[in-house]
Order: structure tokens, then sequence, then C-alpha cells
């Protein structure tokens, strides 16, 4: 598992979180790696590792978002705020 997939995924997440300013998120791993171009098995990878470093916690079909902080610092060098469009659609898609 890539530095760059955790990355990518702890940035996605906290888009949607600030975007929709609720902890839980209501997307399969599946879904989320349709999203990234990533797959299913790297999702959940990137989950597991988010999880030991306790930014969240995985419930079937659904992620609880424990830390932002956290969730920041893993996102790292990934993280730019996407467009008001992309957080209102995937917001959306999670509804």
């Amino acid at each position: 598992m890539s530095h760059g997939s955790i990355s990518r995924v702890a940035s996605f997440l906290l888009d949607i979180h600030r975007a929709t300013g609720g902890f839980e998120i209501a997307l399969s791993q599946s879904n989320i790696g349709a999203l990234l171009s990533l797959r299913r098995s790297s999702i959940n990878q990137a989950c597991q590792s988010l999880r030991a470093a306790g930014a969240l916690r995985t419930v079937r079909g659904r992620i609880l978002l424990k830390d932002e902080a956290v969730l920041a610092s893993v996102a790292c060098c990934h993280y730019r705020p996407r467009s008001p469009a992309f957080a209102e659609a995937i917001a959306a898609e999670a509804a």
C-alpha cells in the first residue's frame, strides 16, 4: 500500500467531511474506490491504516470519522479543497 493511496483516501474523506460537516460518510469502500479510481482492496488497506492511526472507524457501508487532525496530517500534500459543486455532488451521492 503506497503512502499516495492512503493520502488520497484521507484527502477525499476530509473533503466530504468539510463539505457536509458530518462525521458519518455513507459510502462503501467500493464506491470510494470507483470515485478515486482505486481498487476496493486499496481502499480497504487505506481504511485499515487510518483506523490504526485513530482517524476513523468503519461500519458496513459507512465510515465514521473520529479525528480530523489525523486525517489532515495523513492527507498532507494530497489535500486541496475541491469546488463546492464537487462537495454537493458527493453529499447528494452519499444521501
